[in-house]
Parts: structure tokens; sequence; C-alpha cells
């Protein structure tokens, strides 16, 4: 079974956990209030500042992960949306943020969603 993107980063975990947390979305129905990472991070400076402190600092992380490609559903196949990346093949980052990790390979940031951990 394939580990997350988490382990080590469980601040950026919960971050995006309340973002997308679903009493977020019940008061953007009731309420029309859209709540972006932007403005959720200046709430938690003001509540809780120490929490924000290295929050999505990019951080030596090496790890192997299999690129997946992107689609907007599990019916939806993956696709190579790339020139570089190919399904199915395995890369080692150098560094995560909690969000995207740099690439040993071609040294460009890419976004966690396109891997799967598989070390």
């Amino acid at each position: 079974m394939p580990k997350d993107h988490w382990e080590g980063f469980e601040k950026e975990n919960l971050f995006h956990a309340i973002l997308s947390d679903e009493i977020l979305s019940e008061m953007s129905a009731k309420d029309g209030l859209r709540l972006n990472a932007k403005q959720l991070r200046r709430i938690i400076e003001i509540v809780k500042p120490e929490f924000i402190e290295g929050l999505f600092e990019r951080r030596p992380c090496v790890r192997a992960l299999k690129y997946k490609g992107w689609c907007r559903s599990e019916k939806e196949l993956a696709c190579e949306c790339d020139d570089f990346f190919r399904i199915g093949e395995i890369y080692q980052s150098v560094d995560f943020n909690g969000g995207t990790y740099s690439i040993t390979e071609n040294n460009r940031l890419i976004g966690a969603g396109y891997f799967e951990r598989v070390d």
C-alpha cells in the first residue's frame, strides 16, 4: 500500500484538511462564504501564529514517486499532460513543501497530486 504525501508534513495536511473540510463547504453553500487559502492562512496567523511558522516551507524530502498523471475523476483516464513525465515511471524528489515536489531529473516543481508515493 502506498504511503501518503503528508508524512513529516502534518501541519500542511491539517491546513489542506481545514480548507477542504465539509464545514467550510456547508458554510459556503448556506452563507455564500468562500474561504480561500490566503484568507485561511491570515485567520490562523491571528488565532495561532505559531502554527504558521514553517508552514509550506520547502524542506529536503527524498522520495520515490510514481507519476500517475492527472484526471478530474476516478472514472476518467489519466492523461500525460507533460513533455517530461511518463505515466507509471518512477521519479525521485529532492524536496517538498506540503504541496509541490522538486524532482531530481528535471529540477522543476510539480504538484503532489500527480504522484503516488512508492517508497
